[in-house]
């Protein structure tokens, strides 16, 4: 925003005219004074008041607790000034009814005085050893993960051939669910079955987790897991093309190349072979834990969260294992199949995200970032009104950047018109994301595991602007609108757009 400089006698001007009009103005009621709390994850402790700098909450579910103890009968907006620093998770912050602004009011959680709050999950990981060959180690317990960071920067999960470059498809039998690829390019990898063959079909990827393999005369069918190939051989699209570009994901012989790490889930150790400049005795390398950050949620749609905003926070570092427990297949836009049949009746359900919004009303999000996601950063899932996502920073997403609206539920094949009560039969309408802008916000970098993948992607949405966003570096699309690959009337109507300032994809 530009600055205006006045004169002295201008300004004096200005001020005597306020004080005439404030003779002739009739008297206002007195503005009721903000109520604040303060939390400090670093100076903070949760037997404090919280009710001022020095006397701080430690975490913010002390602070949500002493919101939902004053915010009954609100006369001013209640504001959770959130210290710079990092707020460790082991559990999602659940936002709901009971935590909502009331009389016209907000609940605000912002940074306070320009500091950088950061809300995320992950864990850091100590105990480095070298273990030779570049490589070193550390101990990771039961937990397991698809991404990591160090000093900040993502890692690349082993694989081969290495980042890059791709091996291609030579074949495919459906009939008895092989994939044919070069002999030269497979081998009795150790722990073959955790071992993920990661399969480019024109606009969808699939991670489809190895079973065995049997070579001869310089080609190899390759076999792999069950819940896998009773979808891949099954669906008619995306395409299983000869020549689609694969590689192979997950084994420790992949480790070969600085910035790589791999899980060994039996040892529980990692193994991370360092980048130049990287000292594993003072590097600071992170594993995310869990799916979803915050949740924001009402009761139902008849008690719905409202009147909530978020303001300055940093929400960062989340993981998500669907590909690991179970292989995944990307349908489109992310929402990866649970089952297709040669009519191409196909089921999806959708990723989690960082940050999950459903059941609310009058939800904003301003000026924040969401980085090192390990699916979607924010999800305006459904039953969300008179909502807005503005400002913010979207970067470094393994998936979608910003999803607004229903696609298709699980239970309900996705080229089904979605118009409720209609279709799905008895649906509240009220279920439809309406009147929601997503605007002026930067996103670049998503899609960085899941490449069929938006970087904002809305699917059946009613009166919905997206607009003068800067879009950059997303392999599938800029921005999506729509879904159901139908001509009847649905619960988008006339009256959803979207267009962007700026996109490069």
């Amino acid at each position: 925003m530009r600055s205006i400089r006045i004169g002295a006698s201008l300004a004096k001007a200005l001020a005597a005219g306020v004080v005439v009009f404030a003779t002739v103005l009739p008297a206002q009621p007195a503005q009721a004074a903000t109520t604040n709390f303060y939390v400090d994850p670093t100076g903070g402790n949760d037997n404090n008041s919280g009710t001022s700098v020095t006397a701080a909450f430690k975490t913010v579910q002390a602070a949500q607790a002493a919101v939902r103890a004053s915010n009954a009968n609100m006369s001013s907006d209640i504001v959770v000034n959130l210290r710079g620093g990092t707020y460790s998770l082991t559990s999602p912050i659940t936002l709901g009814t009971s935590d909502s602004g009331t009389n016209g009011h907000t609940v605000v959680y912002q940074a306070y005085n320009g500091e950088t709050p950061v809300i995320s999950s992950g864990r850091t990981l100590t105990g480095w050893t070298a273990v030779g060959n570049g490589e070193y180690k550390a101990s990771v317990g039961s937990l397991n993960f698809r991404q990591l960071y160090v000093n900040g920067v993502r890692a690349t999960r082993a694989r081969y051939p290495d980042l890059g470059s791709d091996f291609q498809l030579q074949g495919s039998d459906k009939t008895n669910k092989l994939l044919q690829v070069l002999s030269s390019q497979i081998s009795n990898w150790s722990n073959l079955s955790q071992t993920e063959m990661v399969l480019e079909l024109q606009w969808a990827e699939n991670y489809l987790r190895l079973k065995s393999f049997t070579a001869a005369n310089g080609t190899a069918n390759v076999s792999i897991q069950d819940h896998e190939a009773g979808i891949l051989f099954q669906r008619p699209y995306p395409i299983l093309a000869n020549g689609s570009p694969l590689h192979f994901e997950n084994s420790h012989e992949f480790l070969n190349k600085p910035g790589e790490f791999y899980v060994d889930t039996t040892a529980q150790t990692v193994y991370y072979k360092p980048r130049a400049g990287e000292d594993m005795s003072t590097a600071t390398v992170q594993a995310p834990t869990l799916p979803t950050l915050v949740e924001v949620k009402g009761t139902s749609l008849d008690a719905p969260a409202h009147d909530l905003r978020f303001s300055g926070v940093t929400f960062a570092q989340t993981t998500w294992m669907e590909a690991t427990n179970n292989g995944l297949l990307n349908g489109q836009g992310g929402n990866f199949n649970l089952s297709a049949d040669p009519s191409n009746h196909q089921y999806v359900d959708r990723p989690p995200a960082g940050v999950h919004v459903a059941d609310a009303d009058r939800v904003s999000f301003t000026g924040n970032t969401f980085t090192q996601m390990g699916s979607t950063a924010l999800d305006l899932h459904h039953g969300v009104h008179d909502s807005s996502v503005t400002g913010n920073v979207v970067y470094d997403i393994a998936g979608n950047g910003i999803t607004v609206g229903k696609f298709s539920d699980p239970t309900v094949e996705y080229h089904t018109v979605y118009n409720p009560p209609t279709s799905p039969a008895g649906e509240d309408a009220r279920e439809v994301v309406k009147k929601v802008t997503v605007n002026d916000n930067l996103i670049t970098r998503i899609g960085e595991d899941y490449l069929g993948t938006a970087g904002i992607n809305a699917g059946f949405v009613n009166s919905t602007t997206i607009n003068h966003n800067d879009i950059s570096d997303t392999p599938w699309a800029g921005i999506s609108l729509g879904w159901g690959w139908q001509s009847a009337a649905n619960a988008e109507g006339t009256t959803a757009s979207a267009t962007t300032g700026s996109a490069t994809w």
